[in-house]
This record gives C-alpha cells, structure tokens and sequence, in this order.
C-alpha cells in the first residue's frame, strides 16, 4: 500500500482568452490553485490589475499569477496542463512546455504531467501524444469572450459551461478510432466538472453559424 500523499493540484491554463480565462477564472473562484498563460497585452493587463472576470451576475477581480511561458514558472508533481490556444499554436506552445524539467522527480513535463486539450478542433490530441504520455481530450460547452486585455466575459447563466474530457490513449496505436477521437480513461478529477455555469459551446455556436448560412 502507498501511503505517499498525492502531490497538490494545480492547474495552469494554457492560453487564457474567452475560454481559457474563464475556466481559470472558475477554477480559482472555487479554491484551486491557478496560473494563467497569456502574452502581449493582455498578459500585461493580468500581472498589473488580475483577470475581470465578468458573468450575468457580476464582475470579479481575480488576482492570480500570470506569466508568459514555462521559462517564468517552475513546474511542480501535481501540475495540471490546461491547453486553451488556437489550434495553430498547438505545436509550438507544447514543444515550448513538453521537456521542462519538474524538480524532485528526475522527469520532464513530457513523461509526468497531464495535459487537457480544451480546444477547437480534432487534430490537438494526436499532436500532443506526439509530445505528452498524458493526453485527455476535452468538449467545451462554454459561451464566452475575450475583446480587451484583463477583461473575459462569460455569459452562461446559471452556469459558465460544461465540459467532458476523456483520456487520449489510442490515436498512436494503430486503432480504427477516427482522428482526433478518444478513448478510455478519465479525466484528472477536478477538470470534468470545474466549470459549471451553462448550456452553450463553442462547437454550437459554430454549428449555429453554419446552419444560418444554408
């Protein structure tokens, strides 16, 4: 029997725009240990004043660490990879994270920490096993926005979103699944269920747009 504790949860949010800041967002307001990822502006904005989160039932100042990539941060056992860029940026935000060290335990983000695909897109999963051994794909229902630095809007009522994730253990092995489809496993507990104010993704959202144009 291992008595060892498990390492404490931390998650960093990778890309923390409409949807990445709103799940840091949630995640921090419910007591979990958070850091943002952004650049530019932005990033600027989230060191300077936190990040506005703002929702139908009001606008929170969150002040959480933000920095601009894994040279500004040491990574700990425990630390959670949340992936929220545009999915052309896959490759070189992984690549940037995936052989950084995590001190005390002689392994590189890459063999150690799980990564959480929360993205647009079918092609990050396979892209990241490419990289990570701990892959979970993620569907997002999250109806949100990001048009100024510091500033999310989030506009789910009663709930910001709802998302799904599952672990990506096949896509390398020669299987039938489709590209991009995941199977087996769960997600790291904490990340199925961290955001729960709303119906509306961003998948529908693409789909009511596409319908609107037949």
């Amino acid at each position: 029997m291992n008595d060892t504790p498990a390492a404490p949860k931390r998650y960093i949010v990778i890309g923390a725009g409409a949807v990445g800041g709103t799940i840091g967002g949630c995640l921090f307001q419910a007591g979990h240990d958070v850091v943002l990822v952004a650049r530019g502006p932005h990033l600027d904005a989230l060191r300077a004043h936190g990040l506005r989160l703002a929702t139908p039932l009001g606008t929170q100042t969150l002040r959480m660490p933000a920095v601009a990539g894994p040279a500004d941060l040491e990574l700990r056992d425990g630390d959670v990879l949340i992936l929220s860029t545009k999915g052309q940026d896959t490759v070189d935000v992984l690549q940037q994270w995936a052989w950084q060290p995590v001190p005390d335990t002689g392994e590189a983000a890459a063999g150690l920490l799980p990564v959480v695909c929360a993205q647009n897109g079918v092609a990050n999963e396979g892209i990241a096993l490419r990289r990570f051994r701990h892959v979970y794909g993620m569907c997002v229902w999250l109806p949100a926005t990001h048009l100024q630095p510091g500033v999310v809007e989030s506009q789910g009522i009663p709930r910001a979103g709802s998302m799904r994730s599952r672990r990506c253990a096949n896509l390398l092995r020669g299987t039938t699944m489709a590209p991009g489809s995941c199977g087996g496993g769960r997600a790291p507990r904490g990340s199925r269920s961290c955001v729960r104010r709303a119906s509306a993704t961003r998948n529908a959202r693409s789909s009511t747009r596409h319908a609107a144009t037949r």
